[in-house]
C-alpha cells in the first residue's frame, strides 16, 4: 500500500509520532519502508500477510485517528452494559447483528485499539468497561 510506504518513509526516528508506536509497530513500518509488498514483510517478520495488514491499519489509526460516529459510540457504549453481547445491541438498535459488529469493529479500529475492552477502556477510562469478556 502506498500509505503504508509513505508512513514508513516519511516518519523517522525523531518524529514524536514514531516514538509513540511501540516497537513491534516501528519494526513493521520499518520493514515496509522500502515498498515490499505485505506478503514479503509478512514472511519477514513471521506473521501472516492479514496480520500485517490489521497491524498496518492500527498503526494508521493511531498516526491520523478519526472521531468516533454517533452510532459506532452508541453501539460500543452498549455493548458494555452488563449482559450485553453484539447481538442483543443488534436487536435492541433494530438493526442486523453483521451491521452492529460493523459498527464495533469500526470504533476499535479507530480508536487504536485490540478488542472491545480495550476501546471501552479508551472511551471510558480504564477500569470502567465491566469486567467480563467482550464479543
Amino acid at each position: 500500500m502506498q500509505s503504508d510506504q509513505l508512513a514508513a518513509a516519511t516518519l523517522g526516528d525523531t518524529s514524536r509520532h514514531f516514538r509513540a508506536l511501540s516497537p513491534g509497530e516501528r519494526e513493521l513500518l520499518a520493514a515496509c519502508a522500502d515498498g515490499s509488498p505485505h506478503c514479503v514483510v509478512a514472511r519477514k517478520l513471521g506473521v501472516t500477510t492479514d496480520t500485517v495488514k490489521a497491524r498496518l491499519r492500527r498503526i494508521r489509526s493511531k498516526l491520523h485517528p478519526r472521531p468516533l460516529t454517533p452510532r459506532e459510540v452508541e453501539a460500543l457504549l452498549m455493548l458494555a452494559r452488563p449482559g450485553a453481547i453484539r447481538a442483543s445491541v443488534a436487536r435492541e438498535l433494530g438493526l442486523r447483528l453483521g451491521t452492529v459488529a460493523a459498527h464495533i469493529d469500526s470504533a476499535i479500529i479507530n480508536l487504536g485499539a485490540r478488542n472491545a475492552r480495550e476501546a471501552l477502556d479508551m472511551l471510558l477510562g480504564p477500569g470502567r468497561a465491566p469486567l467480563r469478556s467482550l464479543t
